[in-house]
This record gives structure tokens, C-alpha cells and sequence, in this order.
């Protein structure tokens, strides 16, 4: 996901780092033209490796701010120290054999 994003788009997600709200198989679906993330937004996340990560956004104090996965077994990233930017904000999605929200 390297250069801009587009203004909406989906992606399935591929891992059980949001579950028990967001399994592996979730259709979720991000714009990057809402505004900014709130406390407990599920954002699209990049560091400065080009890595991407699906987290709730969860706010410290102005400018700085953590990724945190809502499945155990994963460390928050930090803003600060893990070089983040939101890259998307989820508005909305669909469970695998459900109806969207």
C-alpha cells in the first residue's frame, strides 16, 4: 500500500489481530477523506517501513497516540516510536455470511 490511497476502498482482512469484532475473512471498507481519527476508531495504519497494520486508534496526548489490536498476543504500536501514520479510517464492514453494518 505504498503511495496514496484511494478516497474509499475495502480490504479482507487477513489475520485475527481485531477479533473477536473483525475475524479473519472481514470485508472492511476505509475512506481517507473523513477527517481525523477519534478515540477507538479502527484505522488503517503504516509505519515507515511500508508496513500496514488494521488497529483501534486509541489517543495518549496531542501528537502522540497507539495502535492497539483488540485480540490478545499483540503488542500496541506507538505512534512515536513505531514511526505511524493513519493511513485510512474504517466506515464500515461485513462479517463473512453476514449483512453489513
Amino acid at each position: 500500500m505504498a503511495g496514496p490511497l484511494p478516497a474509499t476502498f475495502e480490504i479482507t482482512i487477513t489475520d485475527d489481530s481485531m477479533a473477536p469484532e473483525f475475524p479473519a475473512g472481514t470485508l472492511v471498507r476505509f475512506s481517507t477523506d473523513v477527517g481525523d481519527a477519534r478515540a477507538r476508531d479502527a484505522v488503517l495504519v503504516g509505519d515507515r517501513d511500508g508496513n500496514v497494520f488494521f488497529r483501534e486508534y486509541r489517543f495518549k496526548k496531542p501528537g502522540h497516540w497507539q495502535a492497539v489490536a483488540l485480540a490478545d498476543g499483540y503488542e500496541p504500536l506507538d505512534s512515536i516510536a513505531d514511526h505511524l501514520e493513519v493511513r485510512a479510517i474504517m466506515t464500515s464492514y461485513v462479517k463473512v455470511g453476514r449483512r453489513s453494518r
